[in-house]
């Protein structure tokens, strides 16, 4: 990754991206949940997503999320989940979203190490989707 893609990156990441881990209830696996590590950016310009997909070599999708309607321009979501966040989530240096960032690296480790119901980590990736709640949270604290 080009230094100056990084940079831009970064920006656009801390501007209009979100990181989580999202617990999703899955009855059709033995742990009955998952956890899923995503990034998503969400912009009214398309090719601005376009960039960052290429910039991180293609992986992920982008989305049409609302219709133009009256002064509103479509919106689109670029996201990226699963394991392929540890190729670059560790190589960027966020300022608002670092503490996001760490926590996503930490949660696709734990992921990787251990696929089975009874993980030890299943419970540190609750906690880690409790941290998350209380990093976004929008308004007074």
């Amino acid at each position: 990754m080009k230094q100056r893609d990084k940079g831009w990156l970064e920006g656009i990441i801390d501007g209009d991206g979100c990181l989580g881990v999202y617990k999703r209830n899955t009855p059709h696996t033995r742990a009955g949940i998952s956890f899923q590590p995503r990034l998503m950016i969400v912009n009214t310009d398309r090719r601005i997503l376009e960039r960052a997909q290429m910039i991180l070599g293609g992986v992920g999708n982008i989305y049409q999320r609302h219709k133009e309607i009256g002064n509103r321009k479509f919106l689109y979501l670029y996201q990226v989940s699963g394991h392929v966040l540890l190729n670059f989530l560790p190589k960027l240096v966020l300022t608002g979203k670092d503490e996001q960032r760490k926590l996503v690296i930490e949660a696709c480790h734990l992921i990787s190490e251990h696929r089975t119901r009874h993980t030890p980590h299943m419970t540190r990736l609750g906690e880690i989707c409790l941290e998350f709640r209380r990093l976004n949270k929008k308004g007074r604290f």
